[in-house]
Parts: C-alpha cells; structure tokens; sequence
C-alpha cells in the first residue's frame, strides 16, 4: 500500500514518475490551494475565471439567474451518454502517482495536501483523468460558443488538468488522454446537425446575453472589448 512506500528518489527510473514528481515538488503553496479548488469543484464553477475577472462575474451571474437555460442545456448533455474517460479507466488499471509512490505524509514521494481526497480515488485508474476530460469539455464547449475568447478559455482548461499533477492525482499522459477524449466529445456533437444547431442556439443566445450585461454594467458594446 502507499503507506509502504520509501521516500527515495534514486529508486525511481520511470520517466512518468520523475515527470510526475517534478511537477508536484516544484509546485508553490498558492498553485497547490488553486489546483484544490479545481479538485473540490465543477470545471463549470471553478473555469469561469477564464472570461476574466468582469466577464466571468457576469457570466456566473447569468447562470445562477436563469438567463442562459440553452447554455446550461448545452453543458450538462454535451457529454452525457458518451462514456468518457470513466468508460477506459477499467480497462487500463494504471495506478494513480500516489498510489504507486506514496503519499508524503506516509513517507512516500508525492507531496499530498492537507485537505486530502486521496483515498476516495485509490482504488480508481489513473489514465484517463477524468477531471480533465471535464475540464476540458467545459473550455472546449465555451471556447466553440465564444471563439473570441477560445484562448482563454482552452489556456483555463490546460491549467486545470495540470492541476491534477500538481496534486499527484495523474501523470501527465493521463492528462493528455482525458483532453483528447474531450476534445473529440466536443467535435463529435459539433459533427451531428441537431446537435449542432442546439449548440449554435446557445453561441447565439449566450453572446447575446453577455453582450447585453457588458453594456448595462458600462463594460463596452462587444465581448472582445
């Protein structure tokens, strides 16, 4: 078990185990706490701080008020009845960073944080991260729904999985699976027209929405401004 593990580092040969630990050991205390956050929430709450700091506000805001219900239509069917990464995990069985090289606080290798979460996952396969495959349904959805804010948006995503090695939940190729497997989740409801037609519905409505809210707060006439 992880609590067996020995913190020493020069038996480590895996390339994924040393990138792994780099990442975690490097990691600032304000990173760990953000990467927390990320952990203990829906990309959905967390990710809106990619619109920035007025245009997420107004965003969340929208939401919580019902003013965007093909938006949020949109964000919870998006992958809904597409398996994800949820449907590899079995099939691969990789033991997650922390399982396979222990917790700190254990006396293994991987620095784990005091709010923990650790256990609940042990038992669960580390490729593909699931948390990313959210993450990155989320930004790919609102990046294709405001492509003029799509860098934002896909740069927001990116940080959260790397958030997942930041707590040793993943290894980083975990985190590339569940992005491509996002990523082709999206592409796939963009490639059925009805799907597709929904989705155009929400870019309408959701640009519509938050260009009205920029204007009522004196944010300007367009959501680039």
């Amino acid at each position: 078990g992880a609590s067996e593990k020995v913190a020493d580092l020069s038996t480590i040969s895996a390339e994924n185990d040393k990138k792994v630990i780099a990442i975690n050991h490097a990691a600032t205390s304000a990173q760990v706490d953000r990467a927390q956050r990320d952990a203990d929430n829906s990309p959905a709450t967390t990710m809106t701080d990619a619109l920035g700091s007025r245009l997420g506000t107004l965003y969340a805001a929208a939401i919580g008020a019902g003013k965007l219900p093909k938006t949020q239509a949109i964000l919870d069917r998006v992958a809904s009845g597409l398996g994800g990464a949820d449907a590899a995990k079995p099939y691969f069985q990789y033991l997650r960073p922390y399982v396979r090289m222990g917790l700190a606080s254990q006396g293994g290798l991987i620095y784990d944080n005091k709010t923990g979460g650790y256990d609940g996952l042990a038992g669960s396969g580390s490729y593909p991260s699931g948390h990313t495959f959210g993450g990155y349904t989320f930004g790919t959805t609102m990046a294709t729904l405001l492509p003029e804010l799509a860098p934002q948006l896909l740069a927001r995503a990116s940080e959260y999985g790397n958030n997942r090695i930041i707590l040793g939940f993943h290894y980083p190729l975990d985190v590339m699976g569940g992005r491509m497997d996002a990523q082709a989740t999206v592409a796939h409801r963009w490639a059925d027209p009805a799907f597709a037609d929904l989705m155009l519905q929400a870019h309408d409505e959701l640009e519509q929405v938050l260009v009205q809210e920029c204007q009522a707060n004196g944010y300007g006439d367009t959501l680039a401004v």
